[in-house]
């Protein structure tokens, strides 16, 4: 499978002008609200006609303006995954996944019914109408209507933005099988860095209207300065498993740091960790003892670093960037910290990480 999409066209304040080749898996289109990622994917889906475009499925060409062509989206075969769940209200569980069955007569591809509940876990809620169902239920339903469909591939705009933390683990654990179940290809909006890192095979940075950076998760992610909320600033680090200790706790490379998670993985195996700007904080390197650790302090994960980057977030606090062996640490600080521990572009610190998440694994 692979999809094409060359897009030109003026939205509001910004000029689109897209090019991107996704060839399997994953696709991630990743950036700031207002980036142009979701008319990307309405223009692939047929909902939106560019004013310039050529967009091509399996070779098939689903739109070029030149030639005047221009397929309608119900004849794409291609499944649309939208931030709000949009079941029929009036229609319980089994009906609407039936009517994402209808059109599957459609489609050259066949998906079991009961294989696609299986893997959503949506077996109890069959006989259930929409208003007695979770937001994060919904949602599920929602995804297997569109995988029933039989699409040639799957769109997904922000589909995990309204649910909360355990919900959006779970789908994206869902997302993975999916794709790698019935071998659908996806293309997958997000402004979250941690999403991106944990689905895509390929991220597509986009920035006012362009695609900034393109390339494997951890070569994009790994590159990028602080942005987005407060809660997605972090840093991207990748490592490989050194040694697993007899106490449950992995021993892991990045770059000749030192770093620990409680994860057991295969010696040898490399991972892209992802640690969030808020579990970083900056120890000043006069304050550290001979043994490389914080009196009182019960963070395993310290490294030295530099002071690269201050950059002042608002009025009360600051994101401070220390360039470490294992590449560029995000800390977020207040404005007190940085001039309490007199914080400056060259100072020699420690980052004392209290969590590493492994973002992605198997790299």
């Amino acid at each position: 499978m692979s999809v094409s999409v060359e897009i030109q066209d003026h939205l509001g304040a910004v000029d689109l002008d897209v090019s991107l080749t996704l060839e399997r898996g994953v696709g991630v289109l990743f950036g700031p609200s207002g980036a142009g990622k979701t008319s990307v994917i309405r223009a692939v889906s047929g909902l939106w006609a560019p004013r310039d475009a050529t967009i091509t499925l399996d070779g098939e060409v689903l739109h070029d303006t030149r030639a005047g062509i221009f397929r309608p989206a119900q004849s794409r075969k291609i499944g649309y995954i939208f931030q709000e769940p949009r079941l029929f209200p009036h229609l319980n569980v089994r009906q609407n996944l039936n009517f994402g069955r209808t059109r599957q007569r459609q489609s050259a591809m066949t998906i079991a019914f009961d294989d696609v509940i299986d893997v959503l876990g949506i077996a109890s809620l069959l006989e259930r109408g929409p208003g007695h169902l979770s937001g994060g239920e919904q949602q599920r339903v929602a995804i297997a209507r569109a995988v029933l469909s039989g699409p040639r591939l799957l769109l997904a705009d922000e589909p995990l933005a309204a649910l909360d933390a355990p919900r959006r683990a779970e789908i994206l654990a869902m997302f993975e099988t999916i794709v790698t179940e019935f071998d659908i290809p996806m293309l997958y909006v997000t402004h979250s860095a941690a999403e991106a890192a944990r689905l895509a095979h390929r991220v597509y940075l986009l920035k006012e209207g362009r695609v900034s950076a393109q390339g494997a998760a951890q070569d994009v992610l790994m590159q990028m300065g602080p942005s987005g909320p407060d809660q997605e600033l972090g840093s991207f680090v990748s490592a490989q498993v050194e040694l697993c200790d007899p106490d449950g706790l992995t021993q892991l490379d990045a770059g000749g740091a030192k770093l620990y998670i409680a994860k057991p993985y295969s010696v040898g195996a490399r991972v892209l960790l992802r640690i969030a700007a808020h579990d970083v904080m900056i120890a000043a390197h006069d304050v550290m003892i001979a043994t490389q650790t914080v009196a009182g302090v019960s963070a395993l994960n310290i490294i030295e670093g530099v002071v690269a980057e201050i950059h002042e977030t608002d009025r009360a606090h600051a994101t401070v960037g220390i360039q470490t062996a294992a590449g560029l640490i995000w800390s977020r600080v207040t404005q007190r910290s940085v001039a309490r521990l007199g914080l400056r572009l060259g100072l020699d610190c420690h980052a004392v990480i209290k969590s590493v998440a492994v973002a992605q694994d198997n790299l």
